[in-house]
């Protein structure tokens, strides 16, 4: 793998950070994840807008423009001679002036800068919509409005979800809300309504989209309305259709939540109405 590492292009094995890396030594970073569509960065402006929040709130500063950033995940991509990629661009805060011997960031150092690219199957257009089995886990994202580096609790919850053979696990907080994913947004539909939780999650690019897509289907009438607000367990387990989103899988249909069978087990009409819909957007 060809990967970009302050400001060089390098084979992997050749790509070396600091130990006294702020981003090895306490997560102290940001990163975005996006992917491609027949070769195009889907919704790039809006994962660069999304990164830019993120580092603006960290206190982290971009030594160049995000255009020229958005050039070289481009280079990545065709230097690994990807047809369809999944791009990791990942900014920690460097090395701090006390090299660790003191819990201090240094706000002023030079940030680190690293970009690497996975292959993805081609995108044909011709998608079956996946069917995917999840569980609860109990943990919550530190800082949901940061994408932030410092995930071990997600990590915890990932390791629990490949343990199972699971997609992904959906994070409860401590006074036993359901708000997202590990790796995913969730919606829940019910009796024609769409819920999403308000707060407490990263706002998914992915999400975005499909909540223009359900504003659509309000209007038609396809779907009664959108519901923002806050859920426990039980209203996940009493569904009638459960999706998740994120950029690299897109939209995935959830028909089993631990034990327990979503709706009738399968795919429901709705969800199957979101993915055509977005199948179609991309």
């Amino acid at each position: 793998m060809i990967v970009f590492l302050n400001g060089k292009y390098v084979d992997e094995q050749e790509a070396k950070i600091s130990i006294f890396d702020q981003g090895f030594l306490y997560g102290d970073g940001v990163y975005e994840t996006m992917r491609t569509y027949r070769g195009s960065l889907w919704r790039v402006d809006q994962h660069m807008k999304r990164l830019e929040k993120s580092m603006r709130l960290a206190g982290i500063v971009l030594p160049y423009s995000y255009a020229r950033l958005i050039d070289q995940v481009k280079t990545v991509i065709q230097k690994n001679k990807l047809k369809e990629a999944r791009v990791r661009v990942m900014i920690t805060r460097g090395v701090s002036a006390s090299k660790g011997a003191k819990f201090a960031p240094n706000m002023q150092g030079k940030v680190t800068v690293c970009i690497t690219s996975y292959p993805l199957p081609v995108f044909t257009g011709r998608v079956v919509l996946p069917e995917v089995s999840v569980a609860f886990f109990p943990v919550e994202r530190s800082f949901p409005t940061i994408k932030t580096t410092s995930m071990f609790p997600l990590v915890m919850a990932r390791m629990h979800a490949l343990q199972g053979g699971l997609f992904d696990t959906l994070l409860v907080d401590r006074d036993g809300y359901v708000s997202e994913g590990a790796v995913s947004n969730i919606f829940v539909v019910k009796k024609g309504v769409l819920y999403t939780p308000k707060a407490g999650m990263l706002q998914g690019v992915t999400r975005d989209a499909i909540l223009r897509i359900a504003r659509g289907l309000v209007r038609r009438k396809k779907l009664k309305k959108i519901v923002y607000c806050y859920f426990k367990r039980s209203f996940v387990l009493s569904a009638d259709e459960v999706f998740l989103t994120n950029a690299p899988s897109g939209v995935v249909s959830v028909v089993k939540v631990g034990e327990k069978k979503v709706g009738s087990g399968h795919s429901g009409i709705v969800t199957k109405m979101i993915f055509s819909s977005f199948i179609e957007l991309i």
